[in-house]
């Protein structure tokens, strides 16, 4: 699905920037997470509040996000059909004449 929002030309630079995102937001988020549930457990001295406002965080965001999709989806603005792939036509390669 993804792979459908670049041409062919920058399919690998579009890769390597994905896995970059997808690195820095995991870490990004694991530090603020351990730093939250750290400030939290010590300023309430309660482990338990320092996960439970992680995890409660978290599915508000979820929350949130679900939402947002749910509302672009009914006012019509997410059209996956109007999307063209520049991989769509693959599926007409004769990959048995494919010489290697």
């Amino acid at each position: 699905l993804v792979m459908g929002l670049c041409d062919r030309a920058h399919a690998g630079l579009f890769i390597a920037l994905w896995g970059i995102t997808q690195a820095l937001a995991q870490g990004i988020g694991t530090i603020s997470a351990g730093l939250a549930r750290d400030v939290i457990g010590r300023m309430s001295g309660v482990v338990a509040n320092g996960y439970i406002a992680v995890y409660l965080s978290a599915l508000t965001l979820i929350a949130v996000a679900s939402a947002i999709l749910l509302i672009l989806s009914w006012r019509g603005q997410l059209r996956a059909e109007q999307v063209r792939s520049p991989w769509s036509s693959l599926d007409q390669v004769n990959a048995d004449q494919i010489i290697f």
